[in-house]
């Protein structure tokens, strides 16, 4: 049977799990392209007008699979840690979609305060699959996914090049940049316009919550005064007061239209960043975004970062 998978929203992050549990299971998958106008266009034209850039783009991602294979694998997202939540949107995502597919959608529940007896269960459900094949089929994928995150931590590398099998370790110059924002804007280079290789070309190193260890993204996020429930919207926090506490050069923020969750932290990491006196650009995308423009900001902002501490 072929699954499709979106190259879009959680991919990037659990990529390694979802891939490696549902081959296990006997499954051909078909991952969708890189996101491209086409897809876009897709996604603009079956999307409500009020869903954020990348849920938009999820929709054109789905509709470019769906002629291509027998169903399509989108899990319903509700929380992977206690007292933490996706986005609404995410949480949602399945039924938003569906009226707008041909294809079979498999969404099964991922909610872990059930804890793990009933994520397999919903995984047994859904892709008919015997409970004890899922459960050995789950705990391969697991291992997998712990793997594929180190290496990213160690290596200084992003998803994307350590899901493409690369090896060598990236030296940190001293002109490193913090970059936050959820994964499928930092990675999908389509969205924002080839940001990483832009910063990579004129000399500087970007860092990524996916860089630092997760017990340091924790501990930097209890520093505030109330507890994000928000679990992404957490890890972009506590990577940002990670990243003035290392001294990065300055900080850019990616966001995307319509993002209620991405408006709160923006003021909270604008004023951290006032008050250690460290440059921050915030981009703000949606799909009527120009690559001129972009880029023009980009320029001005390491142009500044530059004449503050020259080479």
């Amino acid at each position: 049977m072929k699954l499709g998978i979106p190259r879009a929203l959680l991919y990037y992050d659990h990529a390694p799990l979802w891939s490696t549990l549902l081959e296990g299971l006997g499954f051909e998958l078909v991952i969708s392209p890189p996101t491209n106008k086409a897809i876009l266009d897709l996604g603009v034209n079956r999307a409500p007008d009020e869903a954020c850039l990348p849920v938009k783009i999820c929709y054109g991602h789905l509709a470019a699979l769906e002629e291509k294979v027998d169903a399509l694998f989108l899990p319903r997202m509700v929380s992977e840690r206690p007292k933490t939540f996706f986005c609404p949107k995410l949480m949602g995502l399945p039924d938003m979609v569906r009226p707008e597919l041909a294809a079979e959608l498999f969404s099964p529940l991922v909610d872990l305060r059930r804890g793990k007896r009933e994520l397999i269960r919903q995984l047994s459900d859904t892709l008919d699959r015997g409970q004890r094949q899922v459960r050995e089929a789950l705990g391969f994928a697991e291992r997998s996914l712990n793997r594929f995150l180190k290496k990213m931590q160690e290596e200084k590398l992003t998803p994307l090049e350590a899901l493409a099998g690369r090896s060598l370790r990236r030296k940190a110059s001293q002109r490193q940049i913090g970059l936050l924002g959820h994964p499928y804007l930092l990675y999908d280079s389509f969205l924002n316009m080839g940001l990483i290789s832009f910063l990579e070309e004129r000399g500087f190193f970007p860092l990524t919550a996916q860089m630092l260890p997760p017990q340091q993204i924790q501990r930097c996020a209890e520093k505030l005064p109330k507890k994000l429930f928000w679990s992404m919207e957490a890890e972009i926090m506590g990577s940002a007061i990670a990243f003035l506490e290392e001294q990065v050069m300055g900080i850019i923020h990616i966001s995307s239209f319509a993002c209620g969750p991405d408006a709160m932290i923006g003021e909270l990491i604008s004023l951290r960043a006032k008050q250690s006196g460290t440059p921050l650009l915030e981009l703000n995308l949606d799909e009527q975004t120009g690559q001129a423009g972009l880029q023009t900001r980009l320029e001005a902002f390491l142009d500044m970062l530059q004449r503050r501490c020259p080479a």
